[in-house]
């Protein structure tokens, strides 16, 4: 958390006019304004420094600098990005996400009024692609022999089975799992308190 912080810092104290100093607004305005988690936030601010960085090589520095055909040859970039431990190419949502915020934040921009114009408003990048429910699902033997795993004669054990169970009555994903707290539980409706950028209850 506490590197989290400075690096906040640092955008904040960046000179004015600046992608950085920009970014800082970008961010609090997504945390306050649309309640944002910070997992959330985190990723928004890596996918804009690889831009921003990208961006610094040649020797553009400020958003106002930024035209489509910069965009153009940004996404050229992002689409051909291979991973590094296997040479193949990074996954059509992964060229998303890094493009979609990089057309978010210069649409912020636009209605901050330091930008006239959005250069990303024509700017073309690839649609999300929704992954379908699997269709190989456990039966109800796998899910109990799972389910029997832990050891529940110690604390752990009870934590862990407390886990699975929580994870296969309600769908609950592995992170929101990891940022439950004892508050978020309500016994007496059967109800959790699973928070999504904005915070909502599921049976």
């Amino acid at each position: 958390m506490s590197s989290w912080k400075e690096k906040l810092e640092r955008l904040r104290t960046s000179p004015l006019g600046t992608f950085e100093r920009y970014v800082y607004d970008y961010l609090e305005w997504r945390r306050s304004g649309k309640g944002h988690n910070l997992s959330t936030l985190q990723n928004a601010n890596w996918q804009l420094s690889l831009f921003i960085t990208w961006c610094g090589m040649r020797e553009i520095r400020n958003p106002t600098e930024v035209t489509l055909s910069v965009l153009e040859r940004y996404r050229s970039q992002v689409m051909s990005l291979k991973n590094k431990n296997d040479g193949k190419e990074i996954s059509h949502n992964q060229k998303h996400k890094r493009l979609v915020v990089v057309k978010d934040y210069l649409s912020w921009l636009v209605k901050k009024r330091v930008l006239l114009l959005n250069p990303s408003l024509d700017w073309e990048i690839p649609k999300l692609v929704k992954s379908n429910i699997p269709h190989n699902v456990l039966s109800v033997e796998e899910a109990e022999r799972i389910l029997s795993l832990p050891d529940v004669s110690d604390v752990f054990g009870l934590r862990d089975r407390s886990m699975l169970e929580t994870m296969y009555s309600t769908g609950i994903r592995r992170m929101e799992l990891g940022n439950l707290h004892v508050r978020d539980i309500d016994f007496e409706t059967g109800t959790l308190l699973v928070r999504e950028g904005r915070a909502r209850k599921r049976d």
